[in-house]
């Protein structure tokens, strides 16, 4: 068999933006807009700043910032906010945001206010016949100011990766030049609107990466400014927290991992938490949420993230059962043997999970949480007793190559196999390239090979 086409793998440049529209964007031509300087001063915080080339060009450069808020004017009744992020370099992408809950803006009696992430549009600087989108996020709370509530919250956190075609050097993360700040409420004619955007987005430094060698910049860290009025958290009692251990698999198996507390008999208000574990071991691709809290939450499934709020009714807990049940995919880089542990911190760059017991015009406080890993056991065969391979030929396997398309197309690669006449048992092969550039979309199948694969068509491996 030789020669033939087996596999055709439908790419696409990048991802279609998404369009998200406000009630601030349709109806802020009906309202009195007046501009005015603010106080309030946000704050980037990343928990990594500086990368070798070796973590750029092996595609690691990668780290979450958290977006604090350092300094807040409650007389400014700020009630909307809306912007986006931009990196110095093409190269430097987004992903991930999340909007923060518990969140460092909040309202009388707790969060409540309406939050997403979005594709926020502007006007390329450079053309500005030609729209482009940058991730962002929008909250609001109709004509409810916002008040500040712990500083050590985040507003939102997100994920910023390098590109590992970058060069060496210095690069920043800042906001866009669309920075919406915003008070009033936007229903209706007459309406009045106080716009900060250009004062709030002056008083924000952005922040700073270094990509190989050279001085690491001083960055702001999590911890508020020492201007900070904000009186220490108060702790009212303690939160057990804890994972299934010594889950055993072998590669290739799919395990499940219960996650459980015992916030001892306290009902609360918010409770965020997620996992961590090495990646090139473990893959998550299962996310089940049980009726170990009383609450639906707020989830990543791809990051195990757990958040749960209620303004309203406090929340009950059964640490009997399971909060959250995680499926884990044991990959190909796990060592057999080995036993992965399972860490449980916090979903805003804290380094634990964050249980709140009452919030808002309840003053705001706090379980202590107290963690005990979880785990994963690779297993393997008790005794190999397989023979070494034995080669009787050679395959050669290829694919389409300087297939051309521009941003946003989508463009079609073949992959071919020559196994030299030789009929065959089995084949399997899986391709390996650049995801924060191209993303497979579509996956068919040709006769290259006389059998239809098994095949999971997002990674585009056949079999």
């Amino acid at each position: 068999m030789k020669k033939r086409r087996f596999l055709s793998i439908l790419t696409t440049v990048a991802m279609a933006a998404s369009v998200v529209t406000s009630t601030l964007a349709s109806t802020v031509s009906a309202a009195t807009v007046v501009v005015k300087d603010s106080s309030m001063v946000l704050r980037f915080a990343p928990e990594k700043s500086q990368f070798s080339m070796d973590e750029v060009k092996a595609g690691n450069a990668r780290t979450t910032v958290a977006l604090m808020c350092d300094k807040y004017d409650a007389a400014e009744e700020v009630t909307q906010i809306l912007t986006a992020f931009k990196g110095s370099d093409d190269g430097i992408k987004f992903q991930n945001i999340n909007i923060t809950d518990p969140n460092a803006f909040t309202i009388e009696g707790g969060f409540g206010m309406n939050a997403m992430d979005i594709e926020v549009m502007g006007y390329d600087p450079e053309d500005s016949s030609q729209i482009v989108s940058q991730t962002g996020f929008f909250i609001q709370n109709g004509a409810t100011p916002f008040i500040l509530g712990d500083k050590n919250n985040s507003v939102v956190t997100f994920d910023v990766i390098f590109d590992s075609s970058m060069a060496e050097g210095t690069y920043t993360v800042d906001f866009m030049d669309n920075f919406s700040i915003n008070s009033g409420t936007v229903a209706g004619d007459g309406t009045i609107i106080t716009s900060y955007s250009e004062s709030v987005n002056a008083n924000s430094a952005p922040a700073t990466f270094v990509l190989g060698e050279g001085v690491v910049p001083t960055q702001p860290s999590t911890e508020p400014s020492s201007d900070d009025t904000t009186a220490p958290r108060e702790y009212v009692g303690t939160c057990d927290i804890w994972a299934d251990k010594d889950v055993e698999g072998a590669v290739g198996d799919q395990v499940e991992v219960n996650f459980y507390a015992d916030t001892k008999g306290t009902d609360i208000r918010g409770f965020e938490a997620r996992p961590i574990f090495d990646t090139s071991a473990l893959k998550i691709v299962g996310y089940k949420y049980n009726t170990g809290f009383m609450a639906k939450p707020t989830a990543n499934e791809e990051l195990g993230t757990y958040v749960i709020a209620s303004a309203a009714t406090k929340i009950k807990n059964d640490p009997s059962k399971p909060y959250l049940t995680l499926t884990f995919e044991i990959l190909s880089g796990a060592k057999e043997g080995t036993t992965y542990p399972i860490d449980i911190q916090g979903c805003n760059g804290a380094a634990e999970p964050v249980i709140n017991a009452t919030n808002g015009g309840e003053g705001i406080t706090y379980l202590t949480p107290n963690v005990t890993e979880g785990s994963v056991v690779v297993t393997g065969a008790t005794e190999d007793t397989t023979a070494e391979r034995e080669f009787v030929g050679t395959c050669d396997i290829w694919a389409d190559k300087d297939v051309k398309g521009a941003v946003g197309d989508q463009v079609e690669v073949n992959f071919y196999a020559d196994t030299k006449g030789v009929d065959i048992r089995g084949f399997e092969a899986r391709p390996i390239f650049d995801t924060n550039a191209l993303k497979i979309v579509g996956y068919k199948y040709n006769t290259g090979f006389m059998a239809k694969p098994t095949a999971n068509e997002e990674l585009g491996t056949y079999v």
